[in-house]
């Protein structure tokens, strides 16, 4: 799997839950103690788990957290697929680069100061 798949993953993950949870705005939804759409951190499941599915990547690890508290955490798939070890929270990973971690880091870092807006998708 490439570099490029996995972040393609980790970012689409991210994209799932962040506009909701970045304006406060929630609808109709059930909003968590946090201020999450809970749908949204639900997104997270479904997404990671059909690139799990198609192969695109072994397994994964979700971590949101907000003011230093955990509000959703989750593995899925494989940490080892050759021996059928699961996934776990705390699994060790090889991370090869990390350009497009801090790229994509930055850039949520300016949504929330309002510098950009996210596009929609829809």
């Amino acid at each position: 799997m490439t570099t490029r798949s996995r972040t393609i993953a980790v970012a689409v993950a991210l994209w799932a839950v962040l506009p909701n949870a970045l304006t406060g705005q929630s609808g109709a939804a059930e909003v968590s103690v946090h201020g999450f759409d809970t749908q949204r951190l639900t997104r997270i499941d479904s997404v990671r788990q059909r690139y799990v599915d198609e192969g695109q990547i072994a397994g994964a690890v979700a971590l949101v957290m907000r003011d230093g508290e955990v509000v959703y955490e989750q593995a899925v798939g494989w940490a080892d697929r050759e021996a059928n070890g699961p996934m776990t929270e705390d699994a060790v990973v090889r991370i090869a680069s990390q350009t497009k971690a801090l790229t994509s880091t930055a850039a949520m870092v300016l949504v929330v100061a309002g510098g950009v807006a996210p596009a929609d998708a829809g």
